[in-house]
């Protein structure tokens, strides 16, 4: 099992400086954020490929989200934007990655009665985004999020796609913190721990989300990677922290529990 850190704790810094840190860590397993400053292109893939091959790192990649709506009702942008992630998976492929993280599309606030239309463009762009996947040697995940607007935060919903429609090479990215603030986290679990491929750490007062280290707030994480380990659980765990230094406190707390 590996345990890691986002580059989101080094969001607001530019790529330069992201690559100068994060040899420094200590860390070598890092989701790379492919968005804002850290959006990826062919050039800064060489270098991270170089960073890998001097110092050992492992990658795998957020596909974007900042931005992204894979389920965007105009079918132009719909299609660049799904365009986008693909691309995004063709990073992950080159840096060697063995996972990528995408995010499920959104339904629009101002229009009512479209959450099934939105969903199946999600689900349609699964399928192809999992093809792609499947040639390349890449996991995809999908991620939980949470209401109002992400389609993909309902438990029962998450059960009846996993179990009934989904590609069989997607997994579910777990992300705890998500699940909290939906107030579902163990009873998700306890649906789709079979499915779970992949987990986000972070800790909230189930409110928002806040990206606390994992030990602040109510995230009952414990207990449940105690479901998945009973599961059979042994992939990535990866934690979602503002800094460094809160990344460091989550690793220590979870390198104690999983000894």
């Amino acid at each position: 099992m590996k345990f890691g850190a986002s580059t989101l704790c080094l969001f607001q810094e530019r790529f330069d400086s992201l690559c100068k840190k994060l040899p420094t860590t200590g860390i070598t397993v890092w989701e790379i954020a492919d968005d804002g400053f850290h959006s990826l292109d062919q050039d800064r893939v060489r270098r991270l490929n170089e960073m890998r091959d001097s110092y050992s790192i492992v990658f795998s990649v957020h596909t974007p989200w900042t931005s992204v709506n894979i389920s965007a009702l105009h079918p132009n942008v719909r299609g660049k934007m799904q365009q986008t992630v693909l691309e995004s998976l063709g990073f992950a492929h080159d840096l060697g990655s063995e996972y990528a993280v995408i995010h499920p599309g959104t339904s629009p606030f101002f229009v009512k009665g479209v959450d099934k239309l939105c969903w199946r463009y999600t689900a349609e762009f699964l399928e192809r985004a999992s093809l792609f996947c499947a040639d390349h040697a890449i996991t995809p995940l999908l991620e939980n999020i949470f209401p109002p607007y992400f389609l993909f935060h309902d438990a029962d919903h998450i059960e009846e796609y996993f179990h009934e429609e989904a590609p069989e090479n997607l997994r579910l990215a777990c992300d705890f913190a998500h699940a909290n603030i939906c107030g579902n986290l163990l009873p998700l679990l306890e649906k789709v721990a079979d499915c779970v491929g992949y987990v986000h750490l972070s800790g909230n007062h189930g409110e928002k989300d806040e990206h606390l280290p994992i030990d602040e707030g109510n995230v009952d994480w414990r207990r449940g990677l105690d479901v998945l380990l009973k599961a059979g659980f042994d992939a990535p765990i990866i934690v979602e922290n503002q800094t460094i230094g809160d990344v460091h406190k989550s690793l220590e707390s979870l390198k104690s529990f999983i000894q």
